[in-house]
């Protein structure tokens, strides 16, 4: 499968969460927070949130959206890489 563009994870990539950063549910609504910064997280990306663990890798938790959502592991995979890559820019995750 051809990537649509260059990250700087790959499937064999380990990632933890940055312990700065906490998801509180509001309102049935999902949000991240550190300081004063909040963000909300769609379901996907809260699923997302829930697997990082600093244990499995990018490949298992692109493996475990795609049984979750039911959707192929090639539609979804530059989706979920790109979402990675920018927390990872953030610091929001961080590559172990």
């Amino acid at each position: 499968m051809k990537l649509k563009k260059n990250y700087r994870i790959n499937a064999t990539s380990i990632l933890k969460r940055n312990i700065m950063f906490r998801v509180r549910t509001l309102a049935g609504i999902n949000y991240l927070f550190c300081g004063d910064n909040c963000f909300e997280l769609n379901e996907v990306a809260n699923s997302i949130w829930e697997y990082i663990n600093g244990i499995d890798n990018v490949q298992t938790i692109i493996e475990e959206i795609s049984l979750e959502y039911g959707k192929p592991v090639e539609f979804i995979t530059d989706d979920i890489l790109a979402f990675l890559d920018e927390m990872i820019e953030n610091q929001i995750f961080i590559i172990k």
